[in-house]
Formats: C-alpha cells, structure tokens, sequence
C-alpha cells in the first residue's frame, strides 16, 4: 500500500512540474470514486445476499 501511495504521489508531483498537474489530480480522483463506489456496491450486495 506504501509503494503504491508513494507512485501516485511521485506521479502527481511529476506531472505538476511539467504542467499536467490538474490533470493528474482529476485522475487519481476519478480512480478514488471508483474505489470507493466499488466498496459500496460491494458492502450493499452483501448486505442484500444476506437478507434475501
């Protein structure tokens, strides 16, 4: 999780010195959405599976 962590951030800061910075933002946002609604999903379908 750390090695990963620390390849978004240097990603991000790479980006940000060439100009790119906001884009590389919106990226790792997007990829954080998904992240998070996947866990939602996936915690509602249990939910659901268990009282059905």
């Amino acid at each position: 999780m750390l090695v990963l962590l620390s390849a978004v951030v240097v990603a991000v800061a790479g980006a940000s010195f060439t100009g790119h910075g906001s884009a590389a933002l919106a990226v790792v946002a997007a990829a954080l959405l998904t992240v998070a609604v996947e866990e939602l999903m996936r915690t509602v379908m249990r939910y659901w599976l268990r009282t059905v």
